[in-house]
């Protein structure tokens, strides 16, 4: 999916689904002031940050805690990926 930049405005890459990348995959933007935190727009967005998911602005990877911290500004891109969580394994025997 290619992301088309506007100006003034919060580009947001969301692939909901982390076996198959394209499945739901949605392309969003979002106009902002350069203080509302990752998880706000997390929030406006509908994305549900409870989730397993990564979350990267412009290619660099946030760690949670960033996410009430780091306000993103026009023209950055947000890519939130959905991730696989594991389980408490198989008992094959």
């Amino acid at each position: 999916m290619e992301l088309t930049q506007i100006s003034k405005a919060l580009n947001i890459a969301y692939q909901p689904h982390p076996v198959a990348p394209a499945a739901g995959q949605r392309a969003m933007y979002a106009e902002l002031d350069g203080k509302t935190p990752i998880s706000k727009v997390l929030l406006m967005a509908g994305i549900d940050a409870y989730q397993p998911i990564t979350i990267q602005l412009d290619g660099k990877l946030l760690t949670v805690e960033e996410w009430d911290t780091v306000c993103p500004i026009e023209g950055q891109l947000i890519s939130v990926h959905a991730t696989v969580q594991g389980g408490g394994g198989m008992n094959t025997n």
